[in-house]
């Protein structure tokens, strides 16, 4: 979309309380109604309109082409900001006391959101300063930014929790137990995902096969080891 050039002086933190209010505010708000009412009857529309989305986009926009030293750069800091308060005050309190499976589909349901809602929208109306400030200084694109900080910001803290809550679903699955094949799914691949898009050396995948292997030798010592009682 292209718009014209605003002659008025721009007033940054007036713009940007706009967008928190009528973007931020909206996203987070929605995603904390569709996780308090999940269930079919509980899904909402889409989040904004056509007109909304396209307000949001210009007041970006707008804040990116101001002559003479843009807020890009302010831009670009403060989404990283407000995705990890987000993140560390609305989603991490959540998941950091609890564990085994219900930790799983928690994570699952968070992370699904954070990707598919606040990450999604935000780098709609991001796309003007990905294209230009992003693409200038080789940063992270703001979708992949919103992905690091919600690695680092909420995995990261409850990783041990996690991995262990992996492999009680593997161990279950052994015994012929019925496990959560969904959750268990969804958070493999986003421990995968940051694996592909990790520019550090930490790699959680690693550390999941590690455990696992490790676990699955214990796993079936044990087992002959109960055996071998049991017909001795």
């Amino acid at each position: 979309a292209k718009f014209k050039m605003s002659t008025k002086k721009i007033d940054f933190s007036n713009k940007w309380e706009e967008f928190n209010q009528n973007g931020i505010e909206v996203l987070i708000n929605y995603i904390s109604y569709d996780i308090n009412n999940s269930g079919p009857d509980a899904k909402l529309q889409q989040v904004f309109s056509n007109k909304e989305f396209m307000s949001l986009y210009k007041i970006i926009y707008d804040l990116c082409i101001v002559p003479k030293g843009n807020f890009s750069k302010i831009l670009y800091t403060k989404y990283i900001e407000v995705t990890s308060r987000y993140l560390t005050e609305r989603i991490l309190p959540d998941l950091i006391d609890i564990s085994g499976v219900l930790l799983l589909q928690k994570l699952a349901d968070r992370w699904d959101k954070h990707m598919n809602i606040f990450v999604k929208w935000l780098g709609k109306c991001f796309r003007y300063l990905d294209q230009h400030h992003v693409k200038q200084y080789s940063l992270e694109t703001v979708s992949a930014k919103g992905e690091s900080l919600f690695r680092s910001n909420v995995f990261v803290p409850i990783k041990l929790n996690v991995l262990n809550a992996i492999m009680k679903e593997f161990e279950k699955e052994r015994d012929g137990e019925c496990i959560d094949d969904y959750s268990l799914k969804i958070v493999i691949q986003m421990i995968i995902k940051f694996r592909e898009n990790m520019s550090d050396e930490i790699d959680f995948y690693k550390e999941l096969e590690t455990q696992f292997i490790g676990e699955t030798k214990r796993y079936y010592s044990k087992k002959g080891e109960d055996y071998l009682k049991e017909y001795s």
